[in-house]
């Protein structure tokens, strides 16, 4: 009995352990099943063994439900077939395991002392026999009693140890802290090799997560970093894949978006970025960056041709205000239509005047400003060096008239 309480108390902590991490190894499977076939065994004995008062007294204290609650979270581990998304979490687990072995102890406490009791009847009914053999017999078990006794107290103690500290380490992992190790020397042989495993695993969560995490920060901080290499497997492998993938296409992103720059530095205004070469959101971003490019291309298309119309004398077609941020182009384009239209203007009231025998008509330039000045005051001076010529003879010839 006392070795299959020790059996429940390791299989405890190895299933601690797997639920603990969501995963079930090779190695953990064969240890929790061979722990499975030591319990039976021992049960087997204890039931062979052991007399009816006895097996009364263990049916009255490890109960039939306390049994089932164990064995349903044994049996959806080890013989489900699933490796991972168990029903039952650790500290379930821990807990209906601790309480079958406090019933188990509870036994052990009990058939001591039916054994003490026992041994003292055999005493009371033999007070008056001489009998040094008896003495010695008796004397005999009792050690043997107290040497069981003890080692169990040992074992348990080994057990409380090793379950303390796996409790703990579980309740950090369970946080998202996995810098925590079990010190190995503070536990007996028995149980260091499964220590060693539990440290293990937890060097694998705590490497690999850093290694991940550092990839994840850089991206947040706005760096594209190297790709993550290493042999993962598993779960971890599929991280490492969906954190690769995203560096590939945020690298083919940035690589469009130069080439973009490039062809349009270089005159080629028709290019764009292949949205069919992403996905999801990093399709709309590309569609939105391509229609953002064509909507300045096409601001700029039609600035050029208003310009180009007003240029070839056509200003009956208007401006169409551009909306927000671009209001400044639809006063700088007004302005170039509004000047040109003042120099038509002044050009046929010139013409006007000087039809009209008003050869002292000139184009008021305050009406312009900077280089627009030079059009009407060319006009002037030709006028002038044309006209100044005429007014004389004209002034001249009403002086002979006079």
């Amino acid at each position: 009995m006392i070795e299959e309480k020790e059996r429940n108390g390791i299989t405890r902590a190895v299933l601690s352990g797997i639920l603990a991490s969501g995963n079930l190894d090779r190695q953990s499977l064969l240890k929790a099943s061979e722990l499975q076939g030591q319990i039976k065994n021992f049960q087997t004995s204890f039931n062979l063994f052991a007399d009816s008062a006895t097996k009364t007294m263990r049916e009255n204290i490890v109960t039939e439900l306390s049994n089932k609650k164990v064995q349903r979270i044994i049996d959806d581990v080890l013989l489900s077939g699933k490796t991972s998304n168990f029903i039952t979490d650790a500290s379930t687990w821990f807990n209906h395991s601790t309480a079958k072995i406090n019933l188990l102890k509870e036994l052990e406490d009990n058939i001591a002392s039916s054994v003490i009791g026992y041994t003292e009847k055999v005493i009371s009914n033999y007070q008056e026999s001489n009998n040094i053999n008896l003495y010695i017999s008796i004397f005999v078990f009792i050690l043997v009693l107290v040497g069981f006794i003890v080692l169990g107290s040992i074992i348990a103690k080994n057990i409380k140890k090793a379950n303390q500290s796996i409790s703990e380490v579980v309740e950090l992992s369970e946080q998202g802290n996995f810098e925590k190790r079990i010190n190995e020397l503070m536990l007996g042989p028995d149980f260091r090799q499964l220590v060693k495993n539990l440290n293990k695993l937890l060097d694998v969560y705590q490497n690999s997560s850093e290694v991940f995490n550092g990839k994840i920060n850089e991206l947040a901080s706005g760096y594209v970093p190297d790709k993550i290499e290493g042999d993962y497997k598993g779960k971890f492998l599929g991280i490492q894949n969906s954190i690769n993938t995203l560096i590939d296409v945020l690298n083919n992103f940035l690589i469009d978006l130069l080439d973009i720059y490039d062809n349009h530095s270089r005159g080629f205004i028709n290019e764009k970025i292949d949205i069919a070469k992403f996905d999801g959101v990093f399709s709309s971003i590309t569609d939105n960056v391509n229609e953002l490019v064509k909507d300045h291309i096409n601001t700029n298309k039609k600035i050029i041709n208003a310009i180009t119309e007003y240029t070839e004398g056509n200003f009956a077609k208007d401006w169409e205000d551009l909306p927000g941020d671009r209001e400044f182009i639809n006063e700088s384009v007004n302005n170039i239509k509004k000047n040109l239209l003042s120099i038509v203007d002044e050009v046929n009231n010139f013409n006007f005047a000087i039809q009209n025998g008003n050869t002292f008509y000139r184009i008021d330039l305050d009406h312009f400003k900077g280089d627009w000045k030079q059009i009407p005051s060319g006009i002037n001076n030709i006028s002038e060096s044309f006209l100044n010529p005429i007014n004389d003879t004209i002034d001249s010839l009403k002086r002979m008239a006079d």
